[in-house]
């Protein structure tokens, strides 16, 4: 079993499952967020965004650190914010490398990589989770 977590604004996409599913045969998406997995809408919205390609779940944050993993299943576990990544680990939820591919340009934030802006803010949180937690940020847009 191999789980990939990545921050991704979008959460859920056509670039998620053509690029990044099929490169490392990923059988199921999690995807991580209070506000979306009590929303019926918009869990409804990204079902149909990727059609049936590929299994997918929503789980609240607390949920998701309380999930058993198939062994033989491949995950990826996706969360929309670096906020929301720095909950999961503040519950006691594990991660070594998390890989930052998507968060969308807004006031005061600075290109890092292709697709990922970053604030002063959010700079602070990622050094929080590398400090605090020893987590691996990679930044990268689509895998190699």
């Amino acid at each position: 079993m191999k789980t990939i977590f990545r921050v991704d604004s979008r959460l859920v996409h056509g670039q998620t499952v053509n690029y990044w599913c099929a490169k490392y045969d990923i059988s199921k998406i999690i995807v991580v967020n209070d506000e979306v997995a009590n929303d019926d809408f918009r869990k409804l919205f990204f079902k149909i965004a990727i059609s049936n390609e590929i299994d997918l779940e929503f789980l609240t944050i607390k949920n998701s650190i309380n999930k058993k993993y198939d062994e033989l299943i491949n995950y990826m576990v996706v969360f929309e914010s670096i906020e929301d990544v720095i909950k999961y680990v503040n519950e006691n939820g594990k991660i070594n490398n998390i890989i930052l591919s998507n968060i969308s340009y807004g006031e005061e934030k600075m290109r890092i990589s292709e697709g990922v802006f970053l604030s002063e803010k959010d700079k602070e949180k990622i050094d929080f989770l590398q400090d605090n937690y020893g987590v691996n940020v990679i930044y990268k847009t689509i895998p190699d």
